[in-house]
């Protein structure tokens, strides 16, 4: 019975796995390594959102938005390092990316309606709005309690009433704005 055959199989295999335990070795350091520059990235846009007092909801979501693309980089080159066919991935993720838009679709609205809230400073918290439909004569009035990405919170003193009115509301619509601080 011939051994070479078989200690010459062990031999391959052992350098193929330390060949692979090397690379993923330097792999994992590598998603290390973008993660901790995504946590100092979020880090840096919460200090500019402590620092500064207008857009403050921008600058936490900008930062959470970013930490998340750097650490999905992160894994990527992490895979692609492995050679690991990474088209696949892609093409699993753009069917579900199609799917949660369209079933997110109105989160997305408010979302993209609350960046422009933000950006452009419509109006403040403490603010005493009126929120007018353009269909019907329906209005929504109250004072500004609480403004985030999805939706803007009145409380209405008549009622005694918290409201939460969507953010896409605000923006398409006609708003009457009585700024406490004029």
């Amino acid at each position: 019975m011939d051994f070479n055959y078989y200690f010459d199989r062990f031999d391959l295999i052992n350098n193929d796995t330390i060949n692979y335990a090397q690379k993923l070795f330097i792999a994992i350091f590598i998603f290390i390594l973008f993660y901790i520059v995504a946590v100092y990235s979020e880090k840096y846009f919460i200090d500019a959102n402590n620092k500064s007092n207008n857009k403050k909801i921008l600058h936490a979501q900008i930062g959470w938005i970013i930490f998340y693309i750097i650490v999905f980089f992160g894994f990527i080159f992490s895979l692609t390092y492995l050679d690991i066919n990474i088209a696949p991935l892609f093409a699993i993720l753009a069917t579900f990316g199609l799917g949660i838009g369209l079933a997110l679709q109105d989160s997305i609205k408010n979302i993209i309606s609350g960046v422009y809230l933000s950006i452009y400073n419509i109006f403040t918290i403490g603010d005493d709005i009126e929120v007018k439909t353009l269909s019907s004569e329906l209005s929504t009035k109250g004072k500004i309690h609480n403004f985030n990405l999805f939706y803007t919170t009145l409380e209405n003193s008549k009622n005694n009433q918290i409201i939460h009115v969507p953010n896409f509301l605000l923006q398409t619509n006609l708003i009457s704005i009585k700024n406490n601080k004029i």
